[in-house]
């Protein structure tokens, strides 16, 4: 499972949303340009246009996307500049796809927004309202994003127990340096884990 440079408050208007997960998620497909008001992934947000990452990306091979099996289960997000908890539901469909679904309440029934990661051809893409992001890192704890189509921060997703993981945007800001943005995400109570997050 989205910053801008102050004074105005980071937008996390869709995210996965990892995130998301979210939010860049449910549908790997471009969104239409009617998406583009939609509520985005906090865990992976932006809210500007960007040209085409000159990022190298990683090679993909279902395997290596296994490697994304601990983000499976329901998330419930803090932090960053958000004044309020929001809510993530990633779902592993198959070797190549993750859904992710981002809500406002905790019973995960007012949908916000949705995405996808998809494993297209040997890279890994993760899309969100109308952003796309690929991936330039992989491994079997952490995965990090650069912009690809309209977005402008890069953002990177690190498992840091079986309950929790943290998602971290970079923005570029208009003097040169960067700004942070950190959100950690812990796992709902009794809600199912990934095979990899049962390790």
């Amino acid at each position: 499972m989205s910053a801008t440079p102050k004074p105005g408050p980071i937008p996390w208007r869709s995210l996965f949303a990892l995130l998301a997960l979210i939010p860049a998620l449910v549908i790997m497909g471009c969104a239409s340009p009617d998406d583009r008001d939609e509520t985005r992934d906090p865990a992976s947000d932006d809210d500007t246009t960007a040209d085409a990452s000159t990022s190298h990306p990683v090679r993909v091979t279902g395997a290596d996307f296994d490697h994304l099996q601990w983000l499976d289960g329901a998330w419930r997000g803090t932090g960053g500049d958000m004044d309020r908890p929001f809510f993530e539901a990633i779902d592993m469909v198959n070797d190549s796809t993750m859904h992710i679904r981002v809500y406002s309440d905790s019973a995960l029934t007012k949908l916000e927004s949705t995405g996808e990661i998809v494993r297209s051809g040997d890279t890994l893409l993760h899309r969100s309202g109308n952003s796309t992001w690929i991936a330039t890192e992989l491994d079997s704890a952490r995965v990090h994003f650069e912009p690809e189509k309209h977005a402008m921060n890069n953002f990177t997703w690190e498992r840091m127990s079986r309950t929790g993981w943290t998602a971290v945007l970079r923005y570029p800001q208009s003097d040169g340096s960067t700004r942070d943005v950190v959100y950690t995400l812990e796992r709902m109570g009794g809600t199912p884990e990934g095979p990899a997050a049962q390790k």
